[in-house]
């Protein structure tokens, strides 16, 4: 059984329709209530995940701050969220007998540009730039060092910018000539398309196969 967070988010609600497509059992969970996802309230260091985590055995963490309609967040709020709100998670699945936990963080973990004459690999050195990076690798950097303790295995995924493919005003936006980032970004689909990768990564997480006996976490990129 798997457990989505940020079930209602765009990422989410894609990866919902595959894994159902795959008739692969899971439970989502969201900040507010719905007719078919768990309540948890806001992400943060006291949130109760007793109620969602019953009989799960992979965690998909999608839910996250990374903006903030009404302004700016700061980088404290993003580490309340990020990576204090990951911690407890990983705690609490590890308490109720989950066995692996997939983070997902962002390709901004590794910087805002491509050194010149360089490409990213997974084995990239970490240069986060905005607060939102930051709290991302903080939350990385703190997984990997606690996972492990817990008898957790750790996926680690970074995507680039995503984008849900059938909001139109965003995917206009992302095609305009001023958007200069669209080669980086994830159209989140059924289906890989010429512009992104689709939900493929995010669907394959449960099934990647961590080194028996090594407490290294396994970092991909999505690509």
């Amino acid at each position: 059984m798997l457990l989505v967070t940020g079930g209602n988010g765009f990422i989410a609600t894609s990866l919902r329709r595959s894994l159902t497509k795959a008739d692969v059992p899971f439970k989502l969970a969201a900040r507010q209530t719905s007719l078919d996802m768990i309540a948890v309230g806001n992400i943060a260091s006291t949130t109760d995940w007793s109620g969602a985590l019953s009989g799960v055995t992979t965690v998909i963490h999608l839910a996250g701050l990374a903006h903030r309609l009404s302004g700016p967040a700061s980088l404290e709020e993003f580490r309340s969220v990020n990576v204090d709100g990951s911690i407890n998670l990983a705690r609490q699945a590890a308490d109720a007998g989950v066995r692996r936990f997939v983070f997902v963080s962002s390709i901004g973990v590794l910087g805002q540009v491509t050194p010149v004459g360089q490409q990213l690999t997974d084995s990239s050195p970490a240069r986060p730039i905005t607060p939102y990076a930051v709290s991302k690798h903080e939350a990385e950097e703190a997984l990997k060092t606690l996972c492990p303790t817990l008898g957790l295995e750790l996926v680690i995924l970074r995507p680039p910018l995503g984008l849900w493919c059938s909001s139109t005003w965003q995917f206009r936006q992302a095609c305009s000539p001023r958007a200069k980032w669209l080669s980086a970004a994830t159209v989140i689909g059924e289906e890989p398309s010429e512009h992104g990768l689709g939900w493929r990564p995010f669907a394959r997480a449960h099934r990647l196969r961590h080194q028996r006996g090594s407490s290294e976490p396994d970092i991909r990129r999505c690509r």
